[in-house]
């Protein structure tokens, strides 16, 4: 019965070392969380603004086959958000893939007719102005989708942004200096915004099922922890008893 006790001790001290861990990584994800949630308030109004501009597709862009543009995460416990952007680029059925961060690159290299078009690479260290000149080469030759991911409640969700617009042109509206100019800059800013914001709120689902994650994880250990406390004082209790009848039989 001793070695009982000693050995749910040990288990215990384990499990409180485990709950300290997973609520340090819960902790550090809220912090990550605001910062990209203030990131996102920045650039929303903007971002409805230019959803408001009418706009199509390029000229002859849908003849060309489809590259998609996914931002994962680089670090671990966070299998549900790489999970979900990986059935959804399969959904997609692009032919080519540029994936932004260590999760699951290999997996996604390993899909026969699938081209991942860039070495892997980490999405915590990533420049969006240098992410933007290759997205601009690609439309050249690509119809791009961008995966754009955002939290409902605890469950994640995935929409694609169709990159290659153009502005509408309308004899109504009046352009400067002229229409190509105007829609140069459109094409340009448009981009540039739309990698931000999809960066962004990847960064944000990111942390947000991390911390999901760690939560359940030291919610699990305090009902170990829990558990265990219960067994241990009942093994004590019994530990007690027995010598108290030892004891009394002694004495008598």
């Amino acid at each position: 019965m001793a070695e009982n006790i000693k050995t749910i001790q040990l288990r215990m001290n384990t499990i409180n070392k485990v709950s300290k861990i997973t609520n340090a990584m819960k902790l550090v994800s809220m912090s990550k969380l605001q910062k990209y949630q203030n990131r996102i308030k920045e650039f929303s109004e903007i971002v409805a603004e230019y959803e408001d501009i009418p706009s199509e597709k390029m000229t002859g862009s849908e003849k060309l086959d489809v590259l998609a543009v996914c931002f994962v995460p680089d670090l671990g416990l966070v299998s549900g958000y790489n999970n979900t952007i990986t059935k959804a680029t399969r959904d997609l059925n692009p032919d080519a893939v540029f994936w932004i961060g260590s999760q699951n690159y290999e997996k996604i290299s390993a899909i026969q007719d699938l081209d991942v078009v860039n070495e892997k690479m980490q999405s915590d260290q990533l420049h969006i102005d240098f992410l933007y000149d290759d997205i601009v080469d690609y439309l050249k030759e690509y119809q791009v989708y961008l995966a754009v991911p955002h939290m409902r409640g605890n469950e994640l969700e995935v929409s694609w942004k169709y990159l290659n617009e153009q502005l509408t042109y309308s004899d109504f509206i009046i352009y400067e200096p002229d229409y190509d100019s105007a829609n140069e800059r459109f094409k340009q800013f448009n981009l540039l915004l739309s990698l931000y914001d999809a960066y962004y709120q990847s960064k944000y689902s990111e942390n947000m099922t991390r911390r999901i994650a760690m939560e359940q994880a030291t919610d699990n250990a305090n009902d170990m922890r829990e558990e265990l406390s219960n067994r241990y004082n009942q093994l004590r209790q019994e530990r007690i008893t027995a010598e108290i009848l030892e004891l009394s039989a002694g004495v008598e």
